[in-house]
C-alpha cells in the first residue's frame, strides 16, 4: 500500500495550479511503481513512483528495475510563435529486460 503524508505543505496544490508541471517523479515508495493523478483536480499532473532497484533492504518477490522518463519538446503547430508542445512517457524496465507500467501524456502547449 501507499503511506500517505498528513501534509505536503501545499506542494502538490501549487504544482497543480501552476499547470506547468506535468510529471513529478518520486524516488520510490517501497514496492509501488505506478503513476497516478494526486487528486481529482489534477488532470495534467501525474505522480510517478520508482521501482525497488537495489539488492538490499526489504525482501520482495518483485523484480528489481528502474522507472525511465522520456520528455519531448517540439515547436507548437498553433499560431502562437514561441510556444511548444510538451509530452512525456514513462515505463519501468525490469532487471529481466521486461517493460511494465507504461504511461504517457497527451501533448500540452506551453511557453
Amino acid at each position: 500500500g501507499v503511506a500517505t503524508v498528513s501534509s505536503d505543505a501545499g506542494l502538490v496544490d501549487t504544482l497543480v495550479k501552476s499547470r506547468s508541471v506535468l510529471v513529478l517523479g518520486v524516488g520510490h515508495n517501497h514496492i509501488n511503481d505506478y503513476c497516478c493523478h494526486p487528486n481529482s483536480s489534477s488532470a495534467l499532473l501525474q505522480v510517478c513512483f520508482g521501482r525497488h532497484s537495489g539488492y538490499g533492504g526489504y525482501g520482495s518477490s518483485e523484480s528489481r528495475g528502474a522507472r525511465i522518463y522520456e520528455m519531448v519538446l517540439q515547436p507548437s503547430q498553433s499560431q502562437n510563435k514561441g510556444n511548444y508542445e510538451v509530452s512525456w512517457s514513462s515505463w519501468v524496465r525490469l532487471e529481466t529486460g521486461e517493460v511494465v507500467n507504461e504511461v504517457s501524456s497527451n501533448a500540452e502547449e506551453t511557453q
